[in-house]
């Protein structure tokens, strides 16, 4: 236990010495300079890439797939423009792209592999609508999911089709016997989830007619994994009033897997190890559950996503589909299954569609889609881990996608460019963009208080000139140390309060000390001292028993031990060793490396 949290366990109030920070009560913003995505230009035609065209073109695009070899798969449903009849056929579409967005041409015809059509039979008013997953194998192949309903443009969905998984080689050969039972979905959503591990098993999620989540698990060669729940199944009940819907799914590295499943009522995230058991760690024996004020409806959009720091987010649209009215619900979620925060964001009285893909920094870009006839449009835009929006990112955080009228489908491949498919007025178009200008860091600038004898740092460019004017109060002067943001885990900034105290800031990775703050707060009356979570506020990574990895330079932090000197305790975080022999001469306590900034 740190010395933190000892201190913690036995402060007592005391006076205040000064008031500090007329502006504590805003939270911080973020961390880094941002610039503008930026159109690829060694991509397609100018960034741009138009697919299909006469007489095949995508009716959606579901999913893209960047392979290990930096190639794009690209699936989804193709309409076949008929002329000689009075309906339009649909297939499953795959297309791969070489890396500058050329077609493959030793994939299938000229790129492109079209399977399992679902015809429409002339005078029933009958098409397949449904869902397409991609999958790449340890092997090169591509594992192809898909899921649907046949639909009566009168009466809607009217039967659930079995779920099919296929299987293709390098050049778009269908791998035969590849066959394994899949778990039909649920005809009102037509939705599930799709995973790959290393070692070619397959993950299948998804919810049934019958108000049960499933989540199956499959040997490489589609036989059920018997030594993965009950003949490789794992059902998930629930209450009467709960309606499951939408699913999604996330492998972790250490081989476990986190289940999602949308209800009307509730958020539920299963972690389940690699035998298909809870992690009794996370959540309540393996369960975070998040109630919503208000039922929602069917069949919202929803997206789960694995960040970088070791935290999960989820995206749902929130509001009635049939309404006008959405905004972006975005619930954040620790490693253990904690909540860390949950924000409505981006409302408007439009028609609105959502998609997600988080960055290698915890960042996530988020793609809105709006629907106002008669135009509709699309826009970017990059949320930062203490769900807040870069404001460079475009105007007032919007980067506007000029080419496309909606998007479909995100991804980011290994050199974090961003694809983003969808459509325009003329059909499907995949674009790339370069984020590097998005990415580079600022640094974290160090304050010292002449009064208070108090350290103070912030990744907020707006917040140090604040300072800088006196907004905080007297004695604020910058000490020109500095450290770079940037890494692999969140930093949790805390502020005691200026009464009772303590008038000052901490911060720490999102670790257990993290977590341990926020215990400790929920169960602290607000009339006694105690740190209260105020954001993610910047990026960093974790030293390895005290050690930083290559590529970054360590952060080290000293206690003024003020608990038991009788003033507010106060942090020094610097990357400067001398900073830190400085204040430990004058009684403050060394904590050693506590993170890893950017050289």
């Amino acid at each position: 236990m740190s010395s933190l949290l000892k201190v913690l366990k036995t402060m007592k109030t005391k006076k205040i010495f000064a008031i500090f920070f007329t502006l504590i009560a805003l939270n911080a913003m973020m961390f880094e300079a941002h610039a503008a995505p930026v159109l690829d230009t060694s991509f397609g035609s100018n960034g741009v890439v138009h697919l299909g065209g006469e007489p095949y073109n995508y009716y959606q695009l579901d999913s893209i797939l960047v392979e290990t070899s930096g190639k794009v798969v690209l699936a989804g449903i193709s309409t076949h423009i008929d002329i000689g009849n009075s309906y339009s056929p649909f297939d499953y579409s795959l297309d791969r792209l070489t890396v500058n967005g050329s077609p493959d041409i030793s994939f299938g015809t000229n790129g492109r592999v079209l399977f399992d059509p679902r015809r429409k039979v002339p005078g029933q008013n009958l098409s397949f609508w449904g869902k397409v997953g991609t999958a790449e194998q340890a092997n090169g192949a591509i594992t192809v999911v898909t899921a649907g309903s046949e639909f009566n443009f009168l009466l809607g969905p009217v039967a659930a089709t079995p779920s099919n998984a296929f299987r293709f080689d390098s050049v778009g050969s269908l791998y035969t016997g590849f066959s394994p039972a899949l778990t039909p979905s649920s005809y009102i959503n037509s939705n599930f989830s799709l995973g790959v591990r290393p070692d070619g098993r397959l993950l299948y999620g998804t919810t049934t007619d019958d108000k049960v989540g499933i989540l199956q698990q499959t040997m490489p060669d589609g036989t059920p994994d018997l030594n993965f729940g009950t003949n490789g199944k794992i059902e998930f009940a629930f209450s009467a009033r709960e309606y499951p819907g939408q699913v999604d799914l996330v492998l972790l590295g250490d081989g476990s897997v986190v289940f999602s499943v949308l209800t009307n009522q509730n958020l539920r995230l299963y972690k389940i190890d690699s035998h298909g058991l809870p992690v009794a760690s996370f959540g309540t024996v393996g369960q975070f559950t998040y109630a919503f004020a208000e039922p929602f409806a069917i069949g919202e959009l929803f997206s789960l996503l694995s960040l970088s720091d070791g935290s999960l987010l989820t995206g749902i649209r929130d509001g009635p589909s049939s309404s006008s009215n959405g905004s972006l619900l975005v619930i954040r979620v620790s490693n253990n299954g904690m909540l860390l925060g949950a924000n409505n964001l981006l409302a408007d009285r439009r028609q609105l569609d959502w998609r997600l893909t988080a960055l290698p920094d915890a960042s996530v870009v988020i793609a809105r889609s709006r629907s106002f006839a008669p135009t509709n449009s699309a826009a970017l835009y990059r949320l930062l881990p203490n769900n807040s929006f870069d404001a460079s990112f475009g105007i007032d955080g919007a980067y506007p996608l000029p080419v496309m009228s909606s998007v479909s489908a995100l991804a980011v491949d290994a050199n974090s460019r961003l694809l983003v498919a969808g459509h325009d007025a003329t059909g499907a178009v995949l674009a790339r963009y370069d984020l590097s200008g998005a990415l580079v860091s600022e640094p974290i600038v160090e304050f010292y208080n002449t009064n208070l004898d108090h350290y103070f740092i912030t990744a907020d460019a707006n917040e140090a000139a604040g300072i800088d004017g006196g907004s905080a109060g007297p004695g604020w002067i910058r000490t020109g140390g500095s450290f770079k943001s940037g890494g692999s885990t969140p930093v949790c900034r805390f502020y005691g309060s200026q009464i009772p105290g303590p008038n000052s800031h901490f911060y720490t990775l999102a670790s257990p000390e993290c977590d341990g703050l926020k215990q400790l707060q929920a169960i602290t009356p607000v009339m006694q001292k105690r740190w209260n979570f105020e954001s993610l506020d910047f990026i960093s990574t974790p030293p390895t028993d005290g050690n930083c990895p290559a590529g970054t330079a360590p952060v080290y932090r000293a206690y003024n031990n003020g608990f038991a000197r009788g003033v507010d305790s106060n942090h020094r975080l610097s990357s400067a060793a001398a900073d830190i022999q400085e204040v430990v001469s004058r009684g403050w306590i060394d904590e050693g490396v506590v993170m890893c900034a950017p050289i």
